[in-house]
């Protein structure tokens, strides 16, 4: 006997697929994010140090102000950085859910499946267990005789 919800149980599959899928690519723009506000903070890191030697040595003011205008940059994108990581990390946190719902749907639907073919062994189970019964009180008649 085929499990009757069997096509339902292959939507689901499907559907917590492609919610997997949507996660990877949430959490892969994420991770990308996180990366580049490090490799800009590094920069800016590097850059202060790299003032820091042009101001011992020559103090000329179009490098101080080309430097300013880089800092005051570099902590915008900072900023905007931040940002969009709060935004992205939402919206992970809501495909989790979503992904944690598909799961659950189609665990529902496996243990369905599973109960089903239980009670199904334990039917072929009984019915053998009957013929066997029949068998031996067969046997038992035919040797009394």
């Amino acid at each position: 006997m085929a499990f009757k919800l069997e096509a339902l149980l292959k939507l689901r599959k499907n559907e917590e697929n492609e919610e997997l899928k949507r996660f990877a690519e949430i959490n892969k723009h994420l991770i990308k994010q996180k990366d580049q506000l490090r490799v800009n903070q590094e920069t800016k890191k590097e850059n202060f140090q790299s003032l820091d030697k042009h101001i011992r040595e020559n103090p000329k003011t179009k490098i101080l102000w080309l430097y300013n205008n880089f800092f005051e940059g570099s902590f915008y994108q900072e900023k905007l950085s931040k940002e969009v990581i709060s935004e992205v990390e939402e919206k992970l946190d809501s495909q989790r859910k979503e992904l944690t719902e598909a799961m659950r749907k189609r665990k529902i639907l496996e243990l369905l499946k599973e109960r089903q073919a239980q009670v199904l062994r334990k039917k072929i189970f009984k019915q053998e267990l009957d013929s066997l019964d029949e068998s031996a009180s067969n046997s038992w008649e035919r040797t009394r005789q």
